[in-house]
């Protein structure tokens, strides 16, 4: 049973991950205007650990799964001080 977005990108041949991670970029972007239009926050939670640096990155069970192609660079804020990513989506890219 896939669970999240860190299960997804496991599970899936290593040769198709990028390719999986553009996927999942183009849904959120193309759903971006309508979830904007409707005030709906939409919240992805890993169970991996998130790793910022050059590339964003998700550490989960011994590996590292990029997922900035999906969400660009976010940025790091701390709510009720755990810490959280915040990222949009650019409508034209």
């Amino acid at each position: 049973m896939v669970m999240g977005i860190d299960d997804v990108l496991y599970l899936m041949n290593r040769e198709l991950r990028y390719s999986i991670a553009l996927d999942i970029h183009k849904v959120l972007q193309f759903s971006a205007k309508d979830l904007e239009r409707k005030k709906i926050e939409v919240q992805i939670v890993c169970k991996g650990k998130l790793v910022p640096g050059a590339n964003l990155w998700i550490e989960y069970r011994g590996e590292q799964l990029s997922i900035d192609i999906i969400f660009g660079t976010p940025i790091k804020q701390k709510i009720r001080g755990f810490p959280v990513y915040i990222t949009g989506f650019n409508l034209s890219s």
